[in-house]
C-alpha cells in the first residue's frame, strides 16, 4: 500500500512521543513492504529518500517569514503566509493540506493518509476533503489519537478559552468527528475523548490498537553491578509539566522523606512553564524543594542524550509514571522494555501496560497516600524480586508493542478503509452532539421555485457607482441558471437612480428590478428573498465581488449535504484597505459571541425564508449575523470554503462604518434577547470566552493571530493613544487648577506625589504597550 503520514514530530529532525511512534510506525510499515511517506515541516524544502521504501518530505512552512518584506498587498503575497493571518495551527494545517494536494497532483493518490490529533493538523485536509476537493475526495484519512490540546490544557493550568488555542482544541475535535477512521493506542483515552466530545451520549467507533515499538536489546546493567549510592534510585523520565504529575510526585517523595525513608529521585527532562505562577514547572519545583537536592536526594538532570537517558533508566531500582491524565507514554513503553518495573498512575494507558504488581504498582491519585504506599513497597523488594519484575514487564511490553502483533490490526483498519462507501449525507460538526441546537421542521413554502436556479439576490441604496462591477462580478459566474435580484431600498440619489433605470432598460436578461420604499437592509434583503424565483439563493451587497466558480461550488456543497444550509469563503477586502477575513464553519458558542463570516454567501432560500430572513429590529446593522445565529439554532449547518472567493469592499462612508460603539452595543442586546436561549445554554462557556478575551466585538477571525497581527497592533496604538491622552489631561487639570506652577513644580506635596504617581504609571504603560507593539 501507498501510505502517507502527516506528523509534526518525525526524527531526527524533531524529538517527542509522537517523533518515536513514528520512528516505529514507519519501520514497521516498510519492513512489511509498504511505501511510506512522512511530511514534516522544517526550515527547508527538501525531499529526503531514507531507505527505498521510506520518503520524507520537509517543507518551509513560512512562520519564520514574519519579518520579512511582502511582495504585494494582498495576504497571500506575503511570503510567510498563510501565518501572517493565521495563529500557528491554522497555518500549519493548511500548510499541510497545500503539500498534500500539490502530490497528488504530482503524482496520484495514495491508499490511506493518516494525521495527529493534536493541534487540529488535519483541520483543513479534512474540511477540503468534505467540501469535495479533487483528489482529496477520494481518500480515506484516518486520525491517530495521541492526546489532544483539548484535554490537557486545563490540567496544564492554562487557560483553556484564551484564542486562539481555543480554536485549536476546537479544530481538534472536528478533526476527529470529520475522519474516516479513528485510532489510538488506549482504551483511557478512547474513553475521555469520547465522554468529552459526545458527553456520554453515545460512543466514537475509535479503534484500540498498541503503538508499535521494538528495540535492540537494553543495557546489561544488573542492580548488584550498581554503586551502592544507586540502589534505591527512581528515575522520572518526560516533561516537567503539571499534566505529568510532577508537582503531587515530590510532595509525596517530600513526605517520605521527612518521614525517614532513604531514596533518591532523578528528574530527567526539559522544563515547561507554570501558566498561573509566572515561572517554570522545574524552578517551582526547585523553588520548593531545593533543601532536597542539597541533600542528594533529588537530583534534576535536564534533557539527556537518549544513551544516556537509558543508562540511568537501567541504572535505576524503577521508573515513575505519575501522570494525571495520559494516553500510552513512551516513557512506560522504554522502561519496561529495559526490563524496568514501573510505578504508575492509574490515569492513563501506563495503567494498561503495567496491569498490575506483577509488573511494577499502579497507584490512584484520587486515594490519599497511594503513591507513597507504592513507593515503600516497590523500595522493600529485594533485587531478585525487582530483578524478576523487571523480566516480566519486559515480556509483557514486548508481546503488547511487537511489530508482528500491531501491524495485523493495523492493515485491518486500512483494508476496511479502502472498501468503505463515501456517499455521506450529514456533514460533521463540532456541535452534533449537542442537545441543543436541534433540527427543525420546515414550515410551508411557497410552490414553484425553480429547481437548481440560483437567485442573486442585491440590495441597493444609492450604490450607482458601484452596481456595474458587482453584477457583471454575479453575471461572470459559472453557474446557471442564474437570475439577478436587485432591490432598490427606497434610493434617492439621481446618479443611483438614472442607474437603475438604465440597467432596467438595456441590462443582461437575468437582471430585474424590485422597487420599494426605504425600510433599510434588513427588509431589502427579505424582500429580494420573497422575489426570488430560485431554489437557491445568493446574498450580495451592492459594492462587492464573487469569484466566477464560487456559486458553483457552493451550490455544489448543499446538493450534497442534507444539514448544510449555508455556504461561504474566506473574504478579501478592497477598496479603501487591504487585507482579509479568515471564516470557520459555525459553531456554537463562538457564533453567539461574534460573526462568523461576512453576508457574501449562498443558501437554500427555503431555509432563508424559514429560519433566517433578515430581522427589521437589528435597526443599526448586525442583521445578517442575527440570522446566522437563527439559522443554526434550527440545526442547519454553515460551512466555508478556505480560499478567497470573495471580496469586500471597504469604503469610508459604508454602514458597518458608521456605526459606533452604542449602537454596536444597543444590537448584541438585541440578539441576546432574540435568542435568549441560547445564551442561556451556552452561558458557561461564552462568559469563560469573553472573560478571557474581552469583548467579542473587539475580536476577528477565531483563528487568526490574537486576531491578526495588523488588529491586535491598531489595538494597541489605540490603547497607546488613549494614555496619552489622559496624561496630558492630568497634566492640563493640573496646572489649570494651580497645583503646577509655570516652572513645573507642583505646590500641594499630597497633589504633587498622587499626580506624580499617576502620571508614572500611565508613562510605564505606555512603554509597555510600545514594546509590545514593536515586538509584533
Amino acid at each position: 500500500m501507498k501510505l502517507w503520514f502527516l506528523t509534526t514530530e518525525y526524527p531526527p529532525f524533531f524529538g517527542g512521543g509522537i517523533g518515536t511512534y513514528m520512528k516505529h510506525a514507519v519501520q514497521m510499515f516498510a519492513g512489511a513492504g509498504h511505501e511510506v511517506t512522512v511530511f514534516v515541516h522544517g526550515q527547508e524544502n527538501q525531499e529526503l529518500r531514507q531507505t527505498e521504501r521510506v520518503r520524507v518530505v520537509r517543507f518551509r512552512s513560512g512562520c519564520d517569514d514574519l519579518g520579512q518584506e511582502t511582495a504585494g498587498p494582498e495576504p497571500d503575497d506575503h511570503p510567510a503566509y498563510p501565518f501572517n493571518i493565521m495563529s500557528h495551527w491554522p497555518a500549519l494545517s493548511y500548510c499541510y493540506a497545500m503539500q498534500v494536494r500539490r502530490y497528488m497532483d504530482r503524482e496520484g493518490l495514495p491508499d490511506v493518509i493518516e494525521v495527529q490529533d493534536y493541534g487540529g493538523l488535519g483541520y483543513y485536509l479534512l474540511q477540503q476533503k468534505w467540501l469535495g476537493y479533487a483528489g482529496i475526495s477520494q481518500v480515506p484519512v484516518l486520525v491517530h489519537l495521541h492526546t489532544p490540546t483539548f484535554e490537557i490544557l486545563t490540567l496544564d493550568q492554562y487557560p483553556a478559552y484564551r484564542l486562539p488555542e481555543y480554536w485549536a482544541g476546537r479544530m481538534e475535535k472536528f478533526s476527529i468527528l470529520a475522519a474516516d477512521a479513528l485510532i489510538c493506542p488506549s482504551n483511557f483515552l478512547k474513553d475521555k475523548v469520547t465522554q468529552t466530545i459526545t458527553g456520554g451520549r453515545e460512543n466514537l467507533d475509535i479503534k484500540v490498537i498498541r503503538l508499535p515499538f521494538e528495540q535492540p536489546q537494553p543495557l546489561n546493567t544488573e542492580l548488584t553491578e550498581q554503586p551502592p549510592e544507586q540502589l534505591n534510585t527512581l528515575v522520572y523520565v518526560g516533561r516537567m509539566e503539571l499534566r505529568k504529575g510532577v508537582v503531587p510526585m515530590l510532595a509525596a517523595c517530600d513526605r517520605l522523606w521527612q518521614s525517614g525513608e532513604q531514596f533518591k529521585i532523578l528528574m530527567v527532562g526539559g522544563d515547561t512553564d507554570f501558566y498561573t505562577r509566572g515561572m517554570s514547572v522545574g524552578d517551582y519545583l526547585r523553588q520548593c524543594y531545593g533543601h532536597w537536592v542539597d541533600a542528594g536526594f533529588l537530583h534534576f538532570t535536564g534533557n539527556l542524550p537518549p544513551e544516556e537517558c537509558a543508562r540511568q533508566v537501567a541504572l535505576a531500582r524503577a521508573v515513575l509514571v505519575p501522570s494525571l491524565y495520559e494516553n500510552f507514554p513512551l516513557t512506560c513503553v522504554e522502561a519496561m522494555h529495559a526490563g524496568k518495573p514501573v510505578i504508575a498512575s492509574s490515569a492513563g494507558g501506563q495503567a494498561e501496560m503495567v496491569g498490575g504488581a506483577e509488573c511494577g504498582r499502579i497507584f490512584d491519585w484520587s486515594e490519599s497516600g497511594s503513591l507513597e504506599r507504592s513507593i515503600k513497597e516497590i523500595l522493600s523488594m529485594s533485587t531478585a524480586e525487582i530483578q524478576a519484575t523487571g523480566r516480566r514487564a519486559r515480556a509483557k511490553i514486548q508481546s503488547m508493542t511487537a511489530y508482528e502483533n500491531v501491524l495485523p490490526r493495523r492493515m485491518e483498519v486500512f483494508e476496511a478503509l479502502k472498501k468503505r462507501a463515501a456517499d455521506k449525507r450529514i456533514f460533521p460538526s463540532v456541535n452534533q452532539f449537542d442537545p441543543w441546537p436541534v433540527l427543525r421542521e420546515r414550515g410551508p413554502v411557497e410552490s414553484g421555485a425553480e429547481a437548481g436556479l440560483l437567485s442573486v439576490v442585491i440590495p441597493f441604496y444609492n450604490m450607482g457607482r458601484y452596481i456595474d462591477e458587482t453584477l457583471q462580478s454575479a453575471l461572470n459566474s459559472t453557474y446557471r441558471p442564474l437570475e439577478i435580484v436587485i432591490v432598490n431600498d427606497g434610493s434617492n440619489d439621481q446618479p443611483s437612480i438614472n442607474k437603475l433605470r438604465e440597467v432596467e432598460a438595456t441590462g443582461p436578461a437575468e437582471v430585474r428590478v424590485v422597487h420599494t420604499e426605504n425600510m433599510g437592509l434588513a427588509s431589502a434583503r427579505n424582500t429580494g428573498a420573497a422575489h426570488a424565483r430560485g431554489e437557491f439563493l445568493a446574498l450580495l451587497d451592492a459594492d462587492d465581488l464573487v469569484e466566477p466558480d464560487f456559486y458553483g461550488r457552493a451550490i455544489k456543497i448543499l446538493n450534497q449535504y442534507d444539514n448544510v444550509s449555508l455556504v461561504y469563503a474566506w473574504v478579501r477586502y478592497f477598496d479603501a484597505a487591504h487585507g482579509c477575513f479568515i471564516a470557520y464553519n459555525l459553531e456554537f458558542p463562538f457564533l453567539l459571541a461574534h460573526n462568523m463570516l461576512a453576508a457574501i454567501c449562498v443558501l437554500k432560500k427555503a431555509d432563508f425564508i424559514n429560519f433566517a430572513r433578515n430581522n427589521p429590529k437589528m435597526l443599526y446593522g448586525l442583521e445578517d449575523y442575527e440570522s446566522w445565529i437563527s439559522l443554526y439554532e434550527s440545526g442547519r449547518l454553515g460551512v466555508c470554503i478556505p480560499e478567497f472567493l470573495t471580496s469586500y469592499r471597504v469604503r469610508t462612508d459604508s454602514m458597518i462604518r458608521g456605526m459606533n460603539d452604542n449602537q454596536v452595543l444597543r444590537m448584541y442586546d438585541e440578539i441576546t434577547r432574540l435568542h435568549a436561549e441560547s445564551y442561556q445554554r451556552y452561558g458557561t462557556e461564552l462568559f469563560s470566552l469573553l472573560n478571557t478575551n474581552g469583548a467579542s466585538y473587539t475580536w476577528n477571525s477565531p483563528g487568526n493571530n490574537w486576531q491578526s497581527a495588523e488588529l491586535r497592533a491598531r489595538h494597541l496604538e489605540r490603547e497607546i493613544a488613549t494614555l496619552n491622552d489622559q496624561l496630558a489631561r492630568i497634566q492640563y487639570l493640573a496646572a489649570d487648577a494651580g497645583y503646577i506652577s509655570d516652572a513645573g513644580d507642583i505646590e500641594d506635596i499630597g497633589i504633587k506625589k498622587s499626580l506624580h504617581s499617576l502620571g508614572k504609571g500611565l508613562k510605564r504603560k505606555s512603554r509597555q504597550l510600545f514594546a509590545k507593539f514593536a515586538n509584533r
